[in-house]
């Protein structure tokens, strides 16, 4: 009997450590795929089977399970059948369509089913902290060897069978922009910046060096140029400003902060009025921070954010109510594939009825979860969601299981304080 509860046990240890060392890597090796079977990468492949596993084990028990990734994903597949029954004259891709409604089954059961009380969150945090640190290392030597060598040290490693993903239509940067061993600029400043909310609020306990490794993560974020990462750096730093506040009160914030805080603002104002001017300076990368910093002035035209809203202004051929069903949006319309954000391509998918179903789920979120890091983390996938493709993706699946975790320890911490 013994010897069965130890197997068990290890059994249980093995799942649990393997579900939170590939949710550790799982955007890194998302960009990598099998040369056999190309459509899914290794991350979705390894993640399926986790997924398989705990289907079949019947003695699974779930704790501090949360259902509503999973429920989302459901009602949005039955809402693809029914637009696929009631628009019977739209053109139909029924490969794609049941490999994206399986990606987006996978990413709700990941969630759902895996992100857990029993998830082991100290391998995890472990984990993401040191390939937060690896990558934003590597990250500072690319652009160092191109500064002083004119070298581009590459961030792709094609092996064997194992082939490099790349994004759907992502083009080549059209000037030189480091970004470690991602796939692109705004993939290396999600994954760090998801680490550094964690270490600020001490959801990643660091004993020593706390405030150097905080600024070394910051640096390599804004070293990226990526412009949504350098948008939310403002976003976290406010968010954790108003934390700090609120823990030691107005009265007890010493006078250094103060001072320190003024010439922050000062040093950012002087940046912001001068910055196209200081920038060029740095040559062909400080010209790669100013065009992502005019990003922010045209926003409109912008391919992940303005160019997709307009696609949908141009939609004839179908029912933006309902949408065309999910994965069926570039046959329905006739179109090659292009790059469309999240938001535009669950319209295309699912209609205004699918968006209107995942704003509320937004909004369930949001009330749900009332601290200052996991509003960080719920305004971090939102703004990917609105400008790239993280809503139902392997960086969607990263960033959420910050925000669950936070929300599993939170009840946890409850539940501690409770009298026995």
């Amino acid at each position: 009997m013994q010897l069965y509860n130890g197997t068990r046990m290890q059994q249980v240890l093995g799942r649990k450590s393997f579900a939170s060392i590939l949710s550790a890597f799982s955007i890194v090796i998302g960009l990598y795929s099998f040369s056999f079977f190309p459509k899914l990468s290794l991350a979705y492949l390894l993640f399926l089977v986790l997924v398989i596993g705990f289907f079949l084990n019947t003695r699974n028990i779930i704790t501090c399970i949360n259902l509503s990734p999973l429920v989302l994903a459901l009602i949005l597949t039955f809402l693809s059948f029914v637009t696929i029954i009631l628009q019977s004259s739209t053109p139909i891709n029924y490969s794609r369509m049941v490999l994206y409604t399986g990606k987006l089954l996978l990413w709700a059961c990941v969630l759902s089913l895996l992100i857990t009380k029993d998830f082991d969150q100290k391998i995890f945090y472990n984990l993401v902290l040191r390939i937060a640190l690896l990558a934003t290392l590597y990250m500072y030597l690319q652009l160092a060897s191109f500064i002083v060598f004119g070298i581009r040290l590459p961030n792709r490693f094609a092996f064997g069978f194992v082939h490099y993903q790349s994004e759907e239509a992502l083009t080549a940067l059209a000037s030189y922009r480091p970004y470690s061993f991602f796939v692109e600029p705004a993939y290396y400043g999600t994954y760090v910046i998801c680490v550094l909310a964690a270490i600020l609020f001490d959801e990643i306990k660091v004993k020593k060096n706390k405030l150097g490794i905080c600024i070394f993560l910051t640096v390599g974020a804004i070293m990226s140029t990526s412009t949504s990462v350098i948008v939310m750096l403002g976003v976290l730093y406010s968010l954790y400003s108003m934390h700090t506040m609120q823990i030691m009160g107005l009265k007890n914030i010493r006078l250094h902060i103060i001072v320190l805080a003024i010439i922050l603002i000062a040093a950012v104002i002087g940046f912001i009025t001068s910055y196209e001017k200081i920038l060029p300076l740095f040559g062909s990368y400080g010209k790669s921070i100013l065009s992502s910093l005019y990003k922010l002035q045209r926003l409109d035209s912008s391919a992940r954010v303005g160019g997709s809203f307009i696609m949908l202004e141009s939609v004839t051929k179908l029912s933006l109510v309902w949408g065309s069903g999910i994965g069926n949006e570039y046959y329905s319309l006739g179109i090659s594939e292009t790059y469309m954000n999240s938001v535009v391509r669950l319209i295309l998918n699912n209609g205004y009825v699918g968006f209107a179903i995942f704003l509320i789920y937004l909004m369930y979120l949001f009330f749900k979860f009332k601290d200052y890091l996991s509003w960080f983390y719920l305004i971090l996938y939102a703004s990917k969601c609105f400008s790239g493709n993280a809503m139902f993706s392997l960086a969607g699946i990263y960033m959420l299981t910050f925000l669950y975790l936070r929300h599993i320890n939170l009840r946890l911490k409850v539940k501690s304080n409770f009298p026995k």
